[in-house]
């Protein structure tokens, strides 16, 4: 594994990998804002640092009852989400199926990611019925993470 120490300038980051080498590499800057909803906070934390890392603003919630109260303050304040970044299994409340079908009802131009760590053969039908546009399987690394972002926002 490859550790992030410290970002240098918006672009570069210092990494020391795991026999301690420390190298500099270039981050591209990532914009926009993107909510994650995990029902396990050290996740919702992690994640959020990571595309904090990446460019992005996040914010993070446990459950879908908050990211639809969070969802529709910010489309009420003009200030809406780029993408949504929702777990498929929640342990109270709608899952992240039922919630990206409540978000499209708020807006049906939303973007989002399925996240989930017990990813089966032929589930693809099930998210893409619900409306993401892509799907991360749980654990997933920084590259991963930008790669989906990126192609889901359609950056290039």
């Amino acid at each position: 594994p490859v550790f992030v120490v410290d970002r240098i300038e918006p672009s570069l980051a210092l990494w020391i990998d795991r026999l301690g080498f420390a190298k500099t590499i270039e981050v591209p800057h990532g914009d926009g804002k993107i909510l994650v909803m995990d029902d396990e906070e050290v996740i919702c934390h992690v994640v959020g640092k990571m595309l904090e890392f990446l460019g992005y603003e996040s914010v993070v919630c446990k459950n879908s009852d908050s990211a639809l109260v969070l969802y529709r303050a910010h489309l009420r304040e003009a200030v809406p989400f780029d993408l949504v970044l929702l777990d498929w299994s929640i342990g109270n409340g709608k899952n992240g199926l039922e919630t990206m079908k409540a978000i499209l009802r708020l807006e049906p131009k939303a973007k989002g990611i399925i996240t989930s760590g017990y990813l089966l053969p032929g589930q693809d039908k099930l998210w893409r019925e619900a409306g993401f546009s892509g799907v991360l399987a749980k654990p997933y690394d920084l590259k991963t993470l930008k790669a989906m972002v990126e192609s889901v926002l359609q950056i290039t």
